[in-house]
């Protein structure tokens, strides 16, 4: 019983995360199908994969402000996410569940994304070469994507600061776990995958400055 209540619990996270797992496969191979130019390709996957997730994480946020406010104001009839009578106030609720979210986040969106892409690249090139389908025996690492860890990274950034606003502490521990974040991210580069070719990567960069901006407006 406990399992199955601590898995409930962790429902809402899993579905967002596997939501923002799918959303990367489905826009890019939704830009290969419009056939962009490699750099215009990479800025498509920027905005898509942004606008994807942040509608993401606005449906979440949504739902706890309707908790924490009390009443219906989507034109439901109940509010969506009840008061769990083991918290004292629906303030504590909403921190607590927008902080699980920060962790499973972490964990599967930032922490685990760069292994298990070298993973599923090794164990898609072994069955290609058992089966003949390849016959190069030399494995070639998942190639570093940087609209995705750009998205990510911005994406788990807004997360972070919608949370710390029902929970202030967050505030301390954020500069340590972007480190950590990069430290990690850095290493996958060099060693869990291989060098990305982006053309015009000036112009990627002022993307990643517009993304950023949204985000701070938003």
């Amino acid at each position: 019983g406990g399992v199955g209540e601590q898995l409930g619990a962790l429902a809402p996270n899993l579905v967002v995360s596997a939501i923002g797992g799918i959303l990367p496969v489905v826009t890019k191979q939704l830009t290969n199908f419009e056939a962009w130019a490699p750099a215009l390709r990479a800025r498509q996957n920027l905005w898509r994969l942004y606008w994807g997730k942040i509608l993401n994480l606005v449906v979440v946020v949504a739902l706890n402000v309707e908790l924490v406010v009390g009443k219906p104001l989507y034109g439901q009839e109940t509010v969506l996410m009840e008061h769990d009578a083991e918290y004292t106030c629906v303030e504590d609720q909403a921190a607590a569940e927008l902080f699980s979210l920060v962790c499973t986040e972490f964990i599967l969106g930032l922490a685990l994304k760069p292994a298990s892409a070298l993973v599923f690249a090794w164990m898609q090139h072994r069955v290609l070469a058992f089966t003949g389908a390849i016959t190069s025996t030399a494995f070639q690492k998942p190639e570093f994507e940087i609209p995705d860890s750009a998205v990510d990274l911005i994406y788990f950034q807004c997360l972070l600061w919608t949370t710390t606003l029902l929970m202030p502490p967050l505030v301390v521990a954020t500069p340590f776990v972007l480190l950590i974040h990069f430290k990690w991210l850095r290493f996958s580069l060099v060693h869990l995958s291989s060098r990305p070719f982006v053309s015009q990567t000036c112009a990627l960069s002022v993307t990643f400055l517009q993304l950023l901006s949204c985000s701070c407006a938003l």
